[in-house]
């Protein structure tokens, strides 16, 4: 079997960017926001 040398830390740095994105959705749901959908439909002329 062939070692790669970057196998390793290329498994390090896809590890790191996952955790990195998990904390980053953390984070933006750490203060929910309430969206209103507005669809204008009193606006409309027919």
């Amino acid at each position: 079997m062939v070692c790669k040398p970057w196998g390793e830390a290329v498994n390090r740095a896809k590890e790191e960017l996952v955790e990195r994105i998990y904390k980053g959705i953390e984070e933006i749901n750490e203060f929910p926001v309430v969206f209103r959908w507005k669809y204008k439909i009193d606006e409309l002329n027919i």
